[in-house]
């Protein structure tokens, strides 16, 4: 460990991956033994209290959260991330997000912070096994699937040849293990509790990252093994998803359109890619229940000739409201109402195409390059759907202030 390196904290939310946190752990105190740990359980019922407060290390800190609340969502990294910058503010200036199925390897440290400054974040370069897709964000290579398999020397070593062979290599891209000023952390909102407990709270907070200016790099010499997924999918077994992760994540996709209008998107070298999100109102007659709420998600303002007292439609909005921050119940308007919306969408639930949902994400990336050009008026006509543009907001400020967390839930 390079001596004149400043202290910085490693924050690790768990939940019942012990067996993998003990492997993190000891990765840390081979490569990073001068650094502060931060571990954040979110009610652990592994063991895992008892190991940390039997480790007597003093440069970790470890705290339990038991959720208290009747019916409420588990913190989850979403809640964890705050909870531990918060903590490490008191420590250092810089902290570092680690998920308890990663291992990190030598010279990790040095290869993040070479590159970090203030309005920049650094990720390291994932080394996993071939369970997703490639990628030219990580490396794919296979040292155990799980943690009785993990292949130490063999990481190591590997690790080691390749940061030869990419060092100070840098792409621009984000994704887990990453490095950041705590006040640069602080000064984005944090993660949002919108997506409390998992997933895209990581993908919402790069988003605002770029529109604040930040610069986003990855480190290729600043390497990590990644189990992948054994904190929330594969917590038991590879391939067996989670009984609670489809509802987890069907549930923050549905806020991530509420809140920037399209879904979760990145290149090839996991960059965030964004289109430009407008205020858009829906008119629609011949409405059903059914129909406004799978539209829901997708428009800012639903105005339909449905009477509004529905039981469906109430149902929906009193159990769906429990999982959001957005205000359901006033999207609903009468079709009488005044339309103050920048784009504006009729449709004829009659005549509704079967590629509804495709042409209305194709149209919003349409007018996110075109809309300047276009006068105020009629922007798009196909098979029953019409869009209008009705007035549009050119305050730059109040665009990016529109996507600061509320953190109510």
């Amino acid at each position: 460990m390079t001596t004149n390196l400043p202290q910085i904290s490693f924050i690790i939310p768990v939940r019942n991956n012990l067996k993998y946190l003990k492997l993190c752990y000891k990765s840390l105190k081979n490569f990073a033994n001068n650094h502060f740990i931060f571990i954040l359980d979110d009610n652990s019922s592994d063991g895992t209290k008892l190991w940390a407060e039997n480790l007597n290390d003093e440069n970790l800190s470890y705290s339990i959260y038991e959720n208290t609340e009747n019916n409420s969502l588990p913190l989850g990294h979403t809640g964890l991330y705050n909870i531990g910058f918060n903590l490490a503010k008191e420590k250092t200036e810089i902290g570092v997000i680690l998920h308890a199925d990663m291992i990190i390897s030598q010279k990790f440290v040095e290869n993040l912070i070479k590159h970090l400054s203030h309005k920049t974040i650094v990720s390291a370069t994932r080394i996993e096994p071939p369970i997703h897709p490639v990628g030219k964000e990580k490396i794919i290579m296979n040292f155990g699937l799980y943690d009785n398999e993990f292949e130490e020397k063999e990481f190591n070593n590997f690790s080691t040849i390749l940061q030869l062979e990419n060092k100070d290599k840098t792409t621009h891209g984000i994704f887990a293990p990453w490095m950041i000023f705590i006040d640069d952390y602080n000064k984005l909102g944090g993660m949002d509790l919108l997506f409390r407990p998992y997933p895209h709270e990581d993908a919402d907070f790069f988003n605002r990252a770029v529109l604040n200016g930040f610069d986003l790099i990855q480190s290729r010499d600043s390497l990590c093994w990644h189990f992948t997924c054994k904190g929330h999918k594969f917590i038991e077994k590879v391939g067996v998803v989670h009984n609670m992760f489809d509802f987890y994540q069907a549930k923050a996709l549905r806020n991530f359109l509420r809140k920037w209008g399209h879904p979760p998107m990145m290149n090839e070298y996991s960059y965030p890619l964004m289109i430009r999100k407008y205020n858009i109102g829906m008119i629609i007659i011949h409405a059903t229940s059914d129909i406004l709420i799978k539209f829901e998600p997708l428009f800012d303002t639903i105005y339909s000739d449905l009477n509004l007292n529905n039981l469906e439609l109430n149902n929906y909005i009193e159990s769906e409201q429990k999982l959001t921050s957005f205000d359901l119940k006033s999207k609903f308007k009468s079709i009488t109402e005044t339309k103050s919306n920048e784009i504006v969408c009729f449709l004829d639930n009659n005549k509704i195409d079967i590629n509804i949902f495709q042409i209305i994400m194709s149209f919003k990336a349409f007018i996110a390059d075109t809309i300047n050009s276009i006068e105020l008026g009629k922007l798009y006509e196909y098979n029953g759907i019409s869009f209008y543009k009705n007035v549009i907001n050119e305050d730059h400020q109040k665009y990016i202030d529109q996507f600061k967390p509320k953190n109510n839930l």
